[in-house]
């Protein structure tokens, strides 16, 4: 069955909505912060590293509710760390953060003790004494410049460059260091002037550094010198995620202690792996499947709430008598018969001619676009032509959607053709 499956972004986007608690208000309490805008920065590293601790960097976490504002002076009301971030993935180079709302509540990492944060001097006080004395940050060796007081600077990888304030904004070409150096990987390492051990991709460039054979040490796996040993300990990130270690050493490594260690059960109900499947249906009206009863009222359902698990939700056949509908954006779905397009919402007054479609292709989001020394996810079309349209360029491969079908694209040139007609918008 050929079905175009559209990704539900709300959440993403509800501070928009004023449906819920995140609600843009005039702005008349809140100040312009650049320790904000520094402690975003941060928060936003993290995520384009794919970091599991969107915290990391920073030695404090923010007490909620608090409310932020925008570049257009309104205000959102954020209620959980979740929250926070789903704002900052969502702002655009229209419509970003730029203040907090003073006074405000933090807590220090490793303690229970509130602070108040009365104004943007106390805001920096905090960011000096907490993000730049400690920035944790990993040992690769991957490269990036700016340019201070007209020199340029190499900085080991770009969490360093982040930790002296600098940004992908900062970024400019690294000079040629006339080594002809190749890529090749056969790591070397040394150690740096300030005892920290440096992993470079090839002898070449540890040698175009100024360092010699000589110099060369053993290089550490990962930093803190910790086993291969499989003792699995689990922690407890920020966004509420569990997130599972080889062992106690690795965990520490990343800046958890073990008080910060949890059970390292995979559901948190001891549940078995037993597959005796039970449905419910959620509060999107989508039927879910569980592997087994325990699992299901593991997320807080009963007996009571279990359904049909039948396939489709609807009763319906395998029976191929297809049927077209026309979706909002103007493509043409194929269902392989009418009882599957009435499940999906669509009645018999929506049914087209299956043999006028007219070819035309969706992106299939997250998609991934770079440009200006930065790579951007982006997640509607309104956003890529935003990034397009200010000088970025999509990243391949990518995945597109076809008449129902999912394509993967690998070059530029292949859109350009119009092998796959325009974009169904």
């Amino acid at each position: 069955m050929k079905k175009i499956i559209y990704l539900v972004l709300v959440s993403f986007f509800t501070f928009l909505s004023c449906t819920n608690d995140d609600t843009l208000v005039d702005n008349t309490d809140s100040n312009e912060s650049a320790s904000l805008i520094k402690v975003v920065e941060q928060i936003e590293f993290n995520i384009n590293a794919n970091e599991p601790n969107l915290n990391k960097g920073l030695a404090f976490t923010f007490e909620f509710p608090t409310s932020l504002f925008y570049n257009n002076d309104a205000i959102v009301k954020v209620t959980t760390f979740q929250e926070f971030t789903n704002v900052i993935e969502s702002s655009t180079a229209q419509l970003f953060l730029k203040g907090i709302s003073f006074p405000f509540s933090i807590k220090t990492n490793g303690d229970d003790i509130i602070e108040i944060i009365n104004n943007e001097t106390e805001f920096l006080s905090l960011l000096e004494s907490s993000r730049f004395n400690d920035c944790d940050c990993p040992l690769e060796a991957d490269p990036v410049c700016v340019e201070s007081n007209g020199a340029i600077i190499t900085y080991l990888n770009a969490c360093f460059a982040f930790c002296d304030g600098f940004t992908p904004n900062n970024y400019v070409p690294c000079e040629n260091n006339g080594c002809n150096c190749t890529n090749e990987y056969v790591p070397v390492c040394v150690t740096s002037p300030n005892g920290v051990i440096v992993e470079y991709d090839n002898a070449c460039l540890a040698e175009c550094d100024g360092y010699t054979q000589a110099d060369f040490v053993e290089c550490e796996v990962n930093g803190c010198e910790c086993s291969d040993e499989y003792v699995p300990v689990c922690v407890t990130n920020p966004n509420g995620d569990t997130i599972e270690y080889d062992n106690a050493c690795l965990a520490e490594c990343d800046g958890y202690t073990q008080a910060d260690f949890v059970d390292c059960d995979a559901n948190g109900c001891g549940c078995s792996d037993e597959y005796v499947p039970v449905c419910v249906e959620n509060q999107s009206g989508d039927v879910v499947e569980y592997d087994n009863a325990c699992l299901a009222e593991c997320d807080g359902y009963t007996q009571a709430d279990f359904v049909d698990c039948d396939a489709n939700g609807c009763g319906c056949s395998d029976e191929y008598v297809p049927v077209c509908v026309e979706n909002p954006s103007g493509g043409v779905i194929e269902y392989d018969n009418a009882c599957l397009a009435e499940c999906d919402g669509y009645t018999q007054a929506d049914f087209v001619d299956c043999n006028n479609n007219v070819l035309c292709y969706e992106f299939v989001f997250p998609i991934t676009l770079s440009g200006q020394g930065t790579t951007i996810s982006v997640l509607t079309n309104e956003q890529v032509d935003e990034y397009l349209a200010d000088g970025y360029e999509l990243e391949f491969p990518l995945d597109i959607i076809v008449d129902g079908e999912t394509i993967t694209i690998f070059q530029q040139g292949v859109l350009d053709s119009g092998l796959y007609g325009p974009r169904c918008d």
